[in-house]
């Protein structure tokens, strides 16, 4: 990223600072990024336990990327359940998602590689 800012992308991380209220939304954790086109980069969620790297060249334009970590609901859930965004954004080349997992608290039964 470039150590400046388009006057859009930041007006953008403003509005997202006045949006969420002090201390954020209960049982959520969101982080917001903008990543370069022309240089790609890396978004990391607030826990550290996903990280998606985008290469240089697989954005049609600077975007703004987001992870919302949201709280796990019922069921078998082994870690925190994860949103990316925008919403129906198309890469032109792919992209690492790593996600992080302590292997004891996969459930018996899963691989756990």
């Amino acid at each position: 990223m470039t150590p400046h800012r388009s006057s859009l992308g930041a007006l953008a991380g403003l509005l997202c600072l006045l949006l969420v209220p002090a201390g954020g939304i209960p049982g959520q954790k969101s982080v917001a990024k903008l990543v370069s086109a022309s240089m790609g980069g890396t978004v990391v969620s607030a826990s550290g336990g996903l990280t998606l790297s985008i290469p240089a060249g697989a954005l049609e334009k600077d975007t703004g990327i987001t992870i919302e970590e949201l709280a796990p609901g019922e069921g078998a859930v082994v870690g925190p359940i994860y949103q990316l965004g925008p919403n129906g954004l198309r890469l032109l080349k792919p992209a690492t998602l790593t996600l992080r997992f302590k292997p004891e608290d996969v459930p018996h039964g899963f691989e756990k590689e």
